[in-house]
């Protein structure tokens, strides 16, 4: 497998997961191989050699390009994992048809991915992958009962597995219950060990942020600017530093649509409770500045997904009715989006500074554009699409 580099601190069990799931479908496909002559006589190991091949592929090849397409240029992690899981589970559908189907001993490795997808995702998620592994197994079974798609069990052996009705449905019946048992498991073990938020918990901490909400935290929580010379100078200053830890850094504008009372002080609280201790954020003229420190842009684009995630479900009320935050953000990476310049001429230089303000605003300019609550990098995919949209 060709992992993704780069990856996100926060996150790092979830793609610990993912090189447990490779291991063990790969271990148990290895296995396969030999294993299974001895139990079916005259099987021949083409079968699982070429699922072994295919499932180099997928995590080798296509994985990754769902992690371009659906992460770094639609911002989709939850959808990307759930994609994997199902993936997941097609694989395993095809190591059991071609290990024996229904008297296939692989088929255990239903439960377990439905325990590891319990890890990663959201409650819908754990669920929706859970049914798909009984259907999917379910299909794979009455398929090979009737006879509708070719198995790989002798006539004799067929009537031994599936002459049983009472067994079939037993067994049928005992993949409908444990894949969702082993799915709740991994879900409870995520939400009391992983903690990752679900939208209940983030209008929670949103709701505390409101009740907890003062001037004076405030201050202390975001430093701020007193004009663009000013804002410029701390934004050099923290990109110094950064520098000083990796060559790499990601810089963020988000722009807020609220102007109630009291808005701006409750984001920057959001802002700065989703950063690291070494990121830095800086307000200016209801503008938010971010800078993630030895991040690429894998790690940024989540945090600042969960960043928005959190402002849209804020709500500031108004004199007469509850105001909806809509904010934007527009980011930029350093070097990887100054591929036109000369990197070591700019790179302590004031300059710097400048330059991703403008390429940032720029990507916010048009995540403004294309709808509600949108991060755009600048120079990505979505970001390349739409610029030659408004040159033609």
């Amino acid at each position: 497998m060709i992992f993704i580099n780069k990856l996100l601190q926060e996150d790092k069990s979830i793609w610990r997961i993912d090189e447990i799931r490779v291991f063990i479908l790969a271990l148990f496909s290895v296995a396969a191989i030999f294993l299974v002559p001895i139990i079916i006589p005259d099987y021949s190991p083409v079968y699982c050699t070429v699922l072994v091949a295919l499932l180099i592929l997928y995590y080798g090849v296509i994985y990754n390009k769902l992690f371009q397409i659906l992460v770094i240029a639609r911002y989709k992690f939850n959808v990307f994992k759930f994609i994997g899981s199902v993936g997941s589970i097609v694989y395993i559908t095809l190591l059991v048809h071609f290990t024996g189907g229904a008297a296939s001993f692989f088929k255990f490795l239903f439960i377990m991915e439905c325990f590891l997808s319990g890890l990663v995702l959201r409650a819908k998620g754990v669920y929706a992958v859970a049914t798909l592994a009984w259907i999917f197994y379910g299909a794979a079974v009455v398929l090979d009962y009737f006879g509708w798609v070719p198995g790989i069990l002798s006539p004799a052996q067929h009537d031994q597995f599936y002459g049983d009705y009472k067994n079939l449905a037993i067994d049928l019946g005992t993949y409908l219950v444990l894949p969702y048992i082993s799915a709740s498991i991994g879900y409870l073990i995520q939400r009391l060990w992983l903690r990752t938020p679900s939208t209940d918990e983030l209008k929670k901490e949103i709701k505390k942020i409101e009740e907890e909400g003062s001037r004076a935290s405030f201050e202390e929580a975001l430093e701020g600017a007193e004009n663009l010379s000013d804002l410029k100078k701390k934004l050099f200053k923290h990109i110094k530093e950064a520098l000083l830890i990796e060559e790499f850094f990601s810089f963020a504008v988000i722009k807020t649509e609220t102007t109630a009372a009291g808005s701006f002080e409750k984001i920057a609280k959001i802002i700065r409770s989703s950063l690291r201790g070494g990121d830095a954020v800086i307000r200016f003229e209801g503008r938010f500045y971010l800078i993630f420190v030895a991040s690429a842009i894998e790690r940024a684009l989540i945090i600042m997904d969960r960043i928005m995630d959190k402002i849209s479900h804020l709500s500031i009320n108004g004199e007469q009715r509850t105001l909806s935050v809509e904010a934007g953000a527009g980011m930029a990476v350093f070097p990887d989006n100054f591929s036109d310049m000369d990197v070591p001429s700019i790179r302590e230089k004031p300059e710097l500074v400048d330059i991703l303000m403008e390429r940032a605003s720029d990507a916010l300019t048009v995540a403004e554009s294309t709808g509600k609550n949108r991060i755009i990098c600048y120079n990505d995919t979505e970001y390349t699409k739409h610029k030659k949209s408004e040159q033609e």
